[in-house]
C-alpha cells in the first residue's frame, strides 16, 4: 500500500478534527475461494473507530504521528494509513478499478468525473483508484452505483487519504455543488430530476402547528426533542447541525405525520434553521429520511387524542411532589451510566468546548441554560433589584450598563403581596410598560402547592410557550425557604433541589432564578455549601442603608468575579446602576490622585512672571502641610507637569532654576478643589 504523502494533503482538510488511522484486515473467504481486504478504521487511543462517535476521531497531527510511530510493526498493531471522516460540507468521491497501476492512464468514464467536479483529487492506496474531496451535499439517497461511490456526512463514511495529488487538478478543496448533481444524475441515479416531495396521508388533525408539536413535550425523548428545538445539539452526541437536523425533522414527522409542508412548517420555528435548509435539494432531502418512517402517531379517527394530550393546565394537579407518569420532566430525574468508559483526549475536548455556545440573558451575569442563586440580607431589596431586572427585560434598555434579552419569563413569588409586587414593578417602569404584558406571567402562590418541584415549573414553561413565541426565557423563584422547606444544612436536601433544576434549565434552554437569604449579619448565603457547589453562579446583594447604595457581587464557575454598584434614586424610588466596582474604585484612586496634586498646586502661581521655584514652593506647602516631605511634592509636582498641570520656565540649571506655574487645566484643579474643600468634603 502507498505511503502517504503528507504535504500533498490539502493544508484545509489537515485542519478538519476528524482523522483516524486504518489497517488492512483479510475478511471471509468468497465463494470463489478468494480472501479479499477490508480497510478497518483505528483510533489514535487504540481500538477501532467509528465514523459515528466524534470521540475516537483526532487532529491530524495526532494521526500522523500514530502512523508513523506504528506503521513499521509487525502483527495486530501495525497500520496502513491515515483517513478523512466526511463531517460538514466534505463530500468525497471513490472511483475504483480506473487507473491503471504501472502506466498511470486513467479510464475515459473516470477522467470525465475528475473533469467535472474540478476539484482535488488523489490516487488511492492501491494506486488503481482515484478519490476526489469537494465541497457540497450529495443531492439523493443512492450513494454507490458499480465502481461510483459518493458520501457526505449524511451518510457516515471514512475515505482513505494518500496526498498522491493528481496532476492537471486543483491542490485545494472547491465547492462544487452543480457539479456534484451532474455526476449523481449521470452515474449513480440517472433520473433526469428527483421527483418533488408530495404529501402522504397523515392522520394527524389540521391545527395549529405549534400545538402539534408540543405533544412531543410529553414523550419519553421530550428533553432530546427540547434540546435539539432551543438547537443544543452537541449535548445530545451529533457531531454536525447537519446530523441533530435530520433527528429534530424525524421527531417533527413522527407526530405531524408525512406532510413535507408541516415538517418544514415546524423546523423553520426551532433554533436550527439557517441558510443551509434553503438549499431544495438538501431541505428534502433530510424531509424525505424523515418521512420514511415505519409508523406515525395515532391521533384517532376523531382526533379524539388530541384532548389527552394537549390539554389546559389543571392547577389541582401541579406542584406535587411526585411527576405524573407522562411529564416529560420526570425524564430529566433519570440517568443511564454507559457502558464503557472512554476517555476524551485534549484535542477531543477542545473541539467539543470550541462547538459550544454561550447564550447570555444578560452577558457575563445570567445564562441560559444554567441556574443561579441571587441572596442577600432579609428587607435588603433584593426583591426590588429583581424587579428592576425584569423591568429591562420588558423595557427592552440595559441594566447595570449591560444589554438584555427580550424574553418572557415566570414569577414564582411566594414572599410578596401582589399590591408590593406591582407597586415595585410599577416604579421601575417609570410609566412605560415596554413588552411587560407580553412577557409578564406570574403563578398565584395559592396555586403553589409545597414544595415546588420541576415539574410543576416545567409546565409553567410549556404553558408559556403555548402563549409567547421563543424558544428561552426566565423563571425567578423568591424564595428557597418559602418554596422548598428544606433543611438548608443537609447537603442531599440542597441537591435534590438544586440538581433537577439544573437538568430542567439545560433541557428548556430557560435561565433559573432562585432568590435565597444570607446568614445573620453576613454577606454569605445561608446554609449548607451546598449550595454553591450545586447551581452554576452566584449572585450577592447587600445594601448600605446610611449612604443608600447596594452593591451586587457575581462569582462564577470560570472564577471570575466582578459587581455592579448601584444608588437609590429618592426621586426616582429605584435603584439606579452607578458603575462597576472596579470602575468606581479607578475613579476614586483618580480623584485622590487629584486631591493630593491640588493640595500642592493650591501655592503654584496662575501667572507666569509670578512662578515660583522649587525651594519656594517647599516652604510655601511644608508651612500648611509640615508633615508634607520635600521629596512628596517634588513628586506631585513632577506628575501635575506631566499632565499638563502645571508649566515650567527656566532651563534647570544652576543659576537658571526651573520656576513653576499654573497652566489652565491646572487652574480647574485647584478651583474644583477649593470648592469641594468650601463643601467639607476635602480635609
Amino acid at each position: 500500500m502507498m505511503k502517504p504523502v503528507y504535504d500533498g494533503i490539502p493544508v484545509e482538510l489537515k485542519e478538519e478534527k476528524s482523522w483516524v488511522n486504518w489497517k488492512l484486515e483479510r475478511v471471509k473467504a468468497g465463494r470463489n475461494g478468494s480472501k479479499p481486504f477490508t480497510k478497518i478504521p483505528m483510533a489514535v487511543m487504540g481500538g477501532k473507530a467509528s465514523t459515528t462517535d466524534p470521540k475516537t476521531w483526532a487532529p491530524f497531527e495526532s494521526v500522523r504521528r500514530n502512523f508513523e510511530a506504528k506503521c513499521a510493526q509487525d502483527g495486530k498493531g501495525a497500520l496502513d494509513g491515515v483517513g478523512l471522516v466526511l463531517r460538514g460540507d466534505l463530500v468525497g468521491l471513490d472511483l475504483d478499478h480506473c487507473r491503471d497501476r504501472k502506466t498511470g492512464q486513467i479510464e475515459s468514464w473516470a477522467a470525465e468525473i475528475v473533469k467535472t467536479i474540478n476539484s482535488y483529487s488523489e490516487v488511492s492506496p492501491s494506486r488503481t483508484g482515484l478519490r476526489i474531496i469537494c465541497r457540497g451535499a450529495v443531492p439523493g439517497s443512492r450513494r454507490r452505483k458499480g465502481p461510483v461511490e459518493m458520501y457526505d456526512e449524511s451518510s457516515p463514511r471514512y475515505l482513505t487519504i494518500t496526498g498522491a495529488h493528481l496532476e492537471g487538478t486543483p491542490t485545494t478543496v472547491e465547492e462544487r455543488q452543480e457539479a456534484i448533481e451532474e455526476v449523481y444524475f449521470n452515474f449513480l441515479d440517472r433520473k433526469e430530476e428527483q421527483e418533488k416531495l408530495s404529501p402522504i396521508f397523515s392522520s394527524a388533525p389540521d391545527l395549529n402547528l405549534d400545538a402539534l408539536f408540543d405533544v412531543a413535550l410529553t414523550a419519553k425523548n421530550a428533553p432530546k426533542f427540547m434540546g435539539l428545538w432551543s438547537g443544543n445539539f452537541q449535548r445530545y452526541g451529533y457531531p454536525s447541525q447537519s446530523e441533530a437536523d435530520l433527528a429534530l425533522a424525524s421527531i417533527i414527522g413522527y407526530y405531524v405525520g408525512p406532510d413535507p409542508e408541516k415538517i418544514d412548517g415546524c423546523f423553520r420555528r426551532s433554533a436550527l434553521y439557517r441558510d443551509k435548509w434553503e438549499r431544495t435539494d438538501y431541505r428534502e432531502g433530510v424531509i424525505g429520511k424523515a418521512m420514511a418512517q415505519e409508523s406515525f402517531y395515532d391521533w384517532g379517527p376523531d382526533e379524539s387524542k388530541i384532548n389527552e394530550v394537549i390539554r389546559p393546565i389543571d392547577p389541582s394537579l401541579l406542584g406535587g411532589t411526585k411527576p405524573q407518569k407522562d411529564d416529560w420532566c420526570a425524564q430529566l430525574h433519570k440517568t443511564k451510566a454507559p457502558k464503557t468508559v472512554k476517555l476524551e483526549t485534549w484535542d477531543e475536548t477542545c473541539a467539543i468546548a470550541d462547538a459550544q455556545v454561550e447564550d447570555w440573558l444578560l452577558p457575563g451575569w445570567c445564562e441560559f441554560g444554567c441556574t443561579h442563586i441571587l441572596s442577600g440580607l432579609p428587607f435588603s431589596a433584593k426583591s426590588s433589584i429583581v424587579t428592576e431586572l425584569l423591568a429591562a427585560i420588558a423595557q427592552g434598555r440595559n441594566f447595570g450598563g449591560m444589554p438584555i434579552q427580550e424574553v418572557p419569563f415566570i414569577l414564582l413569588d411566594l414572599e410578596n403581596k401582589e399590591r408590593i409586587l406591582i407597586k415595585r414593578l410599577r416604579r421601575a417602569l417609570a410609566g412605560d410598560e415596554g413588552r411587560m404584558g407580553e412577557l409578564y406571567s406570574r403563578v398565584n402562590p395559592l396555586d403553589i402547592k409545597r414544595p415546588v418541584t420541576t415539574t410543576f415549573v416545567g409546565e409553567c414553561i410549556k404553558a408559556v410557550r403555548e402563549r409567547v413565541s421563543g424558544p428561552k426565557g426566565l423563571v425567578v423563584i423568591d424564595t428557597m425557604r418559602s418554596a422548598f422547606a428544606a433543611d438548608e444544612l443537609s447537603p442531599q436536601e440542597i441537591y435534590n433541589i438544586i440538581i433537577p433544576f439544573k437538568r430542567l434549565a439545560e433541557a428548556t434552554q430557560w435561565a433559573v432564578v432562585i432568590l435565597h437569604h444570607n446568614a445573620k449579619y453576613s454577606n454569605k448565603y445561608s446554609g449548607n455549601t451546598a449550595i454553591a457547589g450545586a447551581v452554576d453562579y452566584l449572585w450577592n446583594w447587600s445594601k448600605d442603608a446610611h449612604k443608600m447604595t447596594g452593591t451586587m457581587e457575581w462569582e462564577g464557575r470560570d472564577d471570575v468575579q466582578s459587581s455592579l454598584e448601584f444608588r437609590f434614586d429618592m426621586e426616582l424610588q429605584r435603584n439606579v446602576f452607578v458603575g462597576t466596582t472596579s470602575e468606581i474604585k479607578s475613579q476614586e484612586k483618580e480623584d485622590a490622585n487629584e486631591v493630593a496634586i491640588g493640595q500642592v498646586l493650591q501655592f503654584v502661581p496662575a501667572d507666569i512672571y509670578e512662578a515660583k521655584t522649587l525651594e519656594d514652593l517647599f516652604s510655601m506647602v511644608q508651612e500648611e502641610h509640615p508633615d508634607m516631605s520635600d521629596r512628596t511634592i517634588r513628586r506631585r509636582l513632577d506628575t501635575a507637569y506631566e499632565q499638563h498641570l502645571c508649566l515650567r520656565t527656566g532651563e534647570g540649571k544652576r543659576g537658571d532654576p526651573h520656576r513653576h506655574y499654573l497652566s489652565e487645566a491646572g487652574r480647574a484643579v485647584v478651583n474644583k478643589i477649593k470648592g469641594l474643600a468650601l463643601l467639607g468634603e476635602v480635609s
